[in-house]
């Protein structure tokens, strides 16, 4: 039996294995991505408000989207509605 010879030595293991961790975590970032993008009408996640939206018109486009239901979409309104007039 020979030594070190003709196998693959413990540097070669761990760059296989830092290779496959790597692969494996880009592919779930861009999976993640890709989910996020799609969920959002096909505009990445930060793209989706203009700057010059107002809370108002952001709260009422995630009522019109069915993110928040009625009661949420009242109390967080009257909630800015108290703040604007503080």
């Amino acid at each position: 039996m020979v030594l070190g010879g003709g196998g693959i030595h413990w540097w070669g293991w761990l760059f296989m294995l830092l290779v496959t961790i790597l692969f494996w975590g880009l592919r779930d970032l861009g999976v993640i991505y890709l989910a996020r993008t799609l969920r959002h009408g096909g505009r990445p996640p930060t793209q989706l408000h203009s700057p010059d939206d107002s809370p108002e018109r952001i709260l009422a486009r995630r009522f019109a989207t069915g993110e928040i239901d009625e009661d949420e979409f009242n109390r967080r309104l009257d909630a800015l509605r108290r703040i604007q007039h503080s």
